[in-house]
């Protein structure tokens, strides 16, 4: 059975965190060539308490990762939104209930620290829309990326 925790994503977590990293970017290398994860960064945003990361684990090997950025949206401070920066379950945990299971948990915790709304993205190629709608999430915005060190087009 699959345990998810709320992590502290420090040099100890990172080191473990960074093994799984690199397998989920080798799945979807072609949307970012380079794998070089800024660690330091991590440990900022948690620092300074805007870094929310859950594991999903089979005993205690790490299997699975949900990470937010937590903060006050610019345009109505009152309100306090996280923005998925990464989720990955490694394709052997892919089957069942895992994900929509660790995803509740993850909702479940970010409510108690008094999160109001959560972003999701999905990729194309990997669409998850469907899963998130079924889930009561609704498309709010489609995301355009430009390599701007590829030349003008």
């Amino acid at each position: 059975m699959m345990e998810f925790q709320t992590e502290v994503f420090d040099e100890e977590f990172g080191g473990e965190w960074v093994d799984l990293a690199r397998q989920n970017w080798q799945e979807f290398a072609e949307l970012c060539p380079a794998f070089d994860p800024d660690m330091e960064r991590f440990y900022m945003l948690e620092e300074v308490g805007c870094l929310r990361t859950f594991s999903m684990r089979d005993r205690t090997k790490l299997v699975g990762y949900l990470i937010y950025v937590v903060a006050r949206h610019p345009y109505d401070p009152q309100r306090v939104v996280a923005d998925e920066i990464n989720w990955y379950i490694h394709p052997d945990y892919r089957r069942g209930r895992n994900a929509i299971r660790f995803l509740r948990y993850a909702e479940d915790r970010l409510r108690e620290d008094g999160v109001d709304a959560v972003t999701h993205h999905s990729t194309v190629g990997r669409d998850l829309g469907s899963f998130y709608e079924r889930y009561g999430y609704r498309v709010m915005e489609t995301l355009y990326v430009k390599d701007l060190r590829q030349g003008l087009n």
